[in-house]
């Protein structure tokens, strides 16, 4: 295991956490690793602004060493990235929350959708989100000029804006890239590297990975993609697992094709963590922060998609989100604050703040196992924390 710690002898570190509790964290970590569980991961931990540990083990689907400066696919947790996004421009004027996304977009209006409201889409209420994405699974599409935009166009509502929560898997993404190209002419991860990372000298983090980086790219491990999605074609590379291909990884998927580093993608958790301002620059306002981790959902509210209780905040999972595919506990700790927020991808990666602890952590692997561990791991980091 390959261990970065920046944690001086004594009780605690000018960053605060306890040095006997991150011994406890690698050692979680370190147990998570095999051939049953995450064959390989990074983990890293930012306290008040401070780098305090950075781990990385185990193995890529290749059989190549995980390593600290090496890149992993963050799959859903890309959604907190492309949220923090529309929240800067939010709080530019471009747009209001409540603003229906025809306004921006006036050929989305189509089958029904003219009431669709931003909010709706970034809290996964507006009813477009389809039980089956046949069809909308093909990927060629994506990159095509309109593709997108023409499918999303022709969709029809699922249920009645406002009426329950389902998780929009691919459709929250693309929303929101074709919106933030009518709005900059710049995609979301244009916008991400341009108005975020480079102002905090933040590297690797990419929705777009450019071809020069993908000898880094640890790949994931072998899932069954065809047996969960009947029908899908995968594209070259991609036989192992959907995310290794390069024609997936190239292309700005603000829904799922993210990737990075551990350590650099804590960082920019650290935006969250401060309230939407980080290192002297802010990026939203606090007021904004408020909005995006008030729950948009009741404590009892199961998503009709993803089946069990996920608490929503716009373009967040906030609160004490628990039971998350095979999760028992809440994942960002038991004693986590009720702002904490991030993301969860594929039950492989997670990503989350706790503004109250001016805490910032990133978990990232190269498989999901089938049931995570990762309330043992964010209750260990928040113990190391006290």
């Amino acid at each position: 295991m390959q261990v970065l710690r920046n944690q001086p002898a004594g009780a605690h570190s000018v960053g605060g956490m306890n040095p006997k509790g991150l011994d406890a964290v690698a050692e979680i970590f370190a147990s998570l690793i095999g051939e049953t569980a995450h064959p390989g991961a990074q983990l890293s931990i930012f306290r008040n602004g401070e780098l305090m540990v950075e781990l990385a083990a185990g193995k890529d689907g290749r059989g190549l060493p995980v390593r600290l400066d090496s890149l992993l696919g963050i799959l859903s947790t890309t959604k907190a990235l492309t949220s923090m996004v529309v929240h800067l421009l939010h709080d530019r004027g471009v747009f209001d929350y409540d603003d229906p996304v025809s306004r921006h977009w006036p050929e989305f209006a189509r089958n029904g959708k003219d009431r669709v409201t931003i909010r709706q889409i970034l809290s996964h209420r507006s009813g477009l989100s389809p039980d089956v994405y046949a069809g909308y699974l093909d990927w060629r599409k994506w990159p095509q000029p309109g593709g997108i935009e023409r499918l999303i166009e022709d969709m029809e509502l699922f249920w009645v804006p406002g009426e329950k929560n389902g998780y929009h898997a691919l459709t929250f993404g693309h929303v929101f890239d074709v919106l933030a190209r009518k709005w900059t002419g710049k995609n979301i991860g244009e916008l991400l590297r341009q108005e975020i990372c480079n102002p905090l000298g933040i590297k690797d983090v990419y929705i777009g990975l450019p071809e020069k980086e993908m000898p880094r790219f640890s790949r994931f491990s072998a899932v069954p993609w065809r047996a969960m999605t009947p029908g899908l074609e995968l594209p070259p590379g991609g036989e192992e697992h959907f995310f290794n291909s390069y024609e997936i990884l190239r292309q700005c998927l603000p829904w799922g094709n993210g990737v990075a580093r551990a350590r650099d993608l804590a960082r920019l958790m650290n935006v969250y963590a401060f309230e939407g301002s980080f290192a002297g620059r802010e990026f939203f306002s606090k007021e904004t922060f408020d909005l995006a981790v008030s729950p948009t959902n009741g404590p009892q509210e199961v998503d009709v998609r993803i089946q069990t209780k996920v608490r929503w905040g716009l373009g967040l999972m906030v609160d004490h989100t628990e039971g998350v595919r095979g999760i028992s506990g809440p994942i960002f700790g038991a004693k986590a604050s009720p702002r904490a927020c991030g993301h969860m991808g594929g039950n492989s990666s997670l990503s989350w703040a706790d503004p109250d602890r001016r805490l910032a952590v990133s978990f990232i692997s190269t498989r999901a196992p089938i049931e995570g561990r990762y309330a043992e791991l964010a209750d260990a980091i928040l113990a190391a924390c006290d």
